[in-house]
């Protein structure tokens, strides 16, 4: 009898300790090292592929705000995390007030990036939560090795915030002309969208597939930044967020009965273009213009850029 309470009280402390490890308000166990700490990567495939949802709502879409909304803003103060070298233009990480991370860009992409990402987001595809600020003052911010000049007394000024969400994972790269979506309307349509906007900067790299929540795979073209220009056959042609270079090109090259041709994607299925053209046609003169004006562009500039995009729309339902 002896014997059989001595197990009984042994396994009843085992158990104990058992949960007590396992609770999450311990010391070195929080909820905010668990968030932390890297996770498990889904497998391409293993999720539903998703490219477009339909934007039933595209007439009272907020395109000065974005899919982030204005409550997904950056909160409070900005503290410097550390500086990113990839790519041509500055960049840095920072965590606001709430926590989250944001990857800051400055220099010529950093407004049309935001004004982009507002378009492609109001046709039903998925980008990055993009916001421009005039100027915003960074909490430790050191000496960077780029963009010095952009910054003045620990302030930076004209930059795109992109906000990390906890809930969106990278997990891999798609191409223009593969699975899952290839020859589809939906991908067709994209390839429009990226003409519409003059975006020459389609690397590989920038076709990216985010997990979300491991529920769906979300297949995004990211870094908008080369867009609203002047495209060329290279790059010291291009230009970027330049008014005059994007009004005087455009946008149709060649149409026959039953394809269309543009600057980079050819042989589009004319009834495609058309579609995403119908798409965008439901948007007022005004939320065309609030996604210029929440990127920071001069009044000039606004109504120039949608004067031109409903221009360019207006091509595509004529078709």
């Amino acid at each position: 009898m002896l014997k059989a309470k001595t197990r009984l009280t042994a396994l009843l402390v085992m158990l104990m300790l058992t949960s007590m490890i396992s609770v999450p308000g311990l010391k070195g166990q929080s909820r905010k090292d668990d968030s932390d700490r890297p996770q498990k990567l889904a497998k391409v495939g293993s999720t539903a592929a998703v490219l477009w949802n339909d934007p039933v709502d595209i007439r009272t879409r907020d395109l000065y705000y974005g899919c982030g909304g204005q409550e997904h803003m950056p909160a409070g103060k900005l503290k410097f995390i550390g500086e990113k070298l990839n790519g041509v233009n500055p960049k840095f990480d920072v965590r606001d007030s709430d926590g989250v991370r944001w990857g800051v860009k400055m220099g010529v992409e950093a407004r049309p990036e935001v004004a982009a990402s507002r378009l492609v987001w109001a046709a039903g595809y998925f980008t990055n939560e993009d916001y421009y600020v005039a100027e915003m003052p960074v909490k430790g911010l050191p000496p960077l090795r780029r963009g010095g000049e952009l910054i003045k007394k620990g302030t930076i000024h004209g930059a795109r915030l992109k906000r990390h969400n906890k809930g969106e994972h990278k997990i891999g790269y798609w191409t223009w002309n593969g699975r899952p979506f290839a020859k589809t309307r939906e991908l067709n349509g994209l390839k429009v969208m990226m003409e519409l906007i003059n975006n020459t900067d389609l690397k590989p790299e920038h076709l990216v597939i985010y997990d979300y929540q491991g529920v769906e795979q979300h297949y995004y073209v990211t870094d908008l930044g080369g867009s609203f220009g002047r495209p060329g056959a290279h790059f010291y042609n291009r230009t970027k967020g330049v008014l005059k270079d994007f009004e005087s090109f455009s946008l149709i090259q060649k149409a026959s009965h039953d394809h269309v041709d543009f600057w980079y994607f050819k042989h589009v299925p004319r009834a495609d273009a058309k579609w995403i053209g119908g798409i965008l046609a439901q948007l007022s003169d005004k939320q065309i213009s609030d996604a210029f004006r929440a990127a920071g562009f001069p009044p000039e500039d606004v109504e120039g850029f949608t004067r031109k995009v409903r221009a360019k729309i207006n091509e595509l339902t004529s078709l």
